[in-house]
């Protein structure tokens, strides 16, 4: 009976360790993506493209507001900020739903102007694409 239970625990124990490894490879692909759309984002407000952000974003982040305010939120993050320049991904999270995939990612980005900033980006993948569905940055330089 007791050989029994050890060996039940012993495949769970492995399916758990197998179920984990194939999550963990999607953690990790996700945060090479969320990396490289923050890098395009970040190569978008150097090149001071608000615009082409707000056109390109989710539909969700739209109806967040008006475009004038969506444009406005990325020319002052230039402005204040200067420009971008490294980004590291220091917390990812990945949601599926029948929506989509929703990757989450917390950055710590070196801008000109301030060399801690925490970055906290949403991207909707939706039909093959990701977008933009949230923003948030975080930085003294704006209390300025």
């Amino acid at each position: 009976m007791i050989a029994i239970l050890r060996f039940r625990v012993l495949l769970v124990t492995a399916a758990v360790c197998v179920g984990l490894s194939g999550g963990c490879k999607k953690i990790e692909q996700s945060q090479e993506r969320s990396t490289d759309l923050v890098i395009h984002l970040h190569e978008q407000i150097n090149a001071d493209e608000a615009d082409a952000i707000c056109a390109n974003a989710d539909d969700a982040f739209k109806e967040s507001g008006s475009n004038d305010d969506c444009v406005e939120l990325f020319k002052a993050v230039h402005r204040k900020l200067g420009d971008a320049g490294n980004a590291a991904a220091i917390n990812t999270q990945v949601m599926e739903s029948t929506n989509g995939e929703f990757i989450t990612t917390t950055f710590d980005t070196n801008y000109a102007n301030d060399m801690s900033v925490k970055e906290y980006v949403v991207w909707h993948e939706s039909g093959g694409v990701y977008r933009l569905y949230k923003y948030n940055v975080n930085s003294k330089a704006f209390l300025k």
